[in-house]
């Protein structure tokens, strides 16, 4: 099933409106950006079935021309992996330029970075801070340390990390943390990339404030999303796009191809 990147979903909202949909005749057409045609043939190599006008042919159609509106190459495309393959290539290109801004946000860390991206340890005896830390300093990963002594057995299977949201984010903002461990933490001078030990609730646990670079590419993009949208909005503005209305119409708000009746 082709679901929507998170990119795509979450910072295009700015400026579909400017974009345009027709209704002149385009019988051969299941839909089109700019010079670009989607065919009846490409739409069953997306979905896998007959191409019908349903949700699953209104789904792959949106993610289509949403790779058209961040300026990925929609020619030729014969698979949904292609597909998604294409469109995660465009959303790193349309963020790219913003990473230096968005790294340098982040390495604020306690003292001003927007989000917190932990991994944790927490300990139960026999296992020591001492004992976790040397394995770390002897080339362990702090993933590899957390699967191996984390007395939580969530922790245990993630790799230490710590969730951030019920929507699966890997990072939170700092004011949604626990106010006393983030004081244990900014007591503890925690810095980004270096294990540091606390003690929380009578638990000592090893926390690391995550390096930038293994960040999830959604989590980079929150940093910089008013920049990521200014951009995606200049393209937009460019935007011609059609939806044949046998499968439906382009609706700018939901960014999404609905049925003609759905308003």
């Amino acid at each position: 099933m082709i679901r929507r990147s998170a990119l795509a979903a979450g910072l295009l909202v700015a400026g579909l409106a400017a974009s345009s949909c027709s209704t002149f005749d385009r019988a051969s057409s299941v839909a089109q950006i700019g010079p670009d045609k989607l065919s009846r043939t490409d739409l069953v190599a997306l979905t896998g079935s007959d191409g019908g006008a349903g949700d699953k042919a209104r789904a792959a159609i949106t993610q289509w021309l949403t790779l058209g509106v961040l300026g990925g190459d929609v020619a030729g495309i014969k698979s949904t992996d292609d597909l998604t393959a294409r469109l995660t290539k465009a959303e790193t290109a349309v963020a790219a330029p913003f990473m230096d801004s968005a790294k340098a946000q982040y390495s604020k860390g306690l003292d001003g970075s927007p989000i917190l991206c932990l991994r944790a340890i927490p300990l139960a005896a026999p296992n020591t801070p001492d004992t976790v830390l040397a394995a770390i300093t002897g080339g362990t990963s702090f993933a590899d340390a957390a699967t191996k002594y984390s007395a939580d057995p969530t922790l245990a299977q993630s790799g230490g990390v710590v969730p951030g949201d019920a929507q699966g984010s890997e990072c939170l903002a700092p004011k949604t943390l626990n106010a006393d461990l983030l004081k244990s933490l900014t007591d503890a001078k925690a810095a980004i990339g270096t294990p540091t030990t606390v003690e929380f609730k009578g638990t000592k646990i090893i926390f690391l404030l995550r390096p930038f670079e293994e960040l999830p590419e959604i989590n980079k993009d929150s940093l910089v999303a008013t920049e990521i949208q200014t951009a995606v909005a200049k393209q937009i503005a460019a935007a011609k796009i059609y939806v044949n209305p046998q499968y439906g119409k382009w609706d700018p708000k939901a960014l999404n191809v609905v049925a003609l009746g759905q308003s």
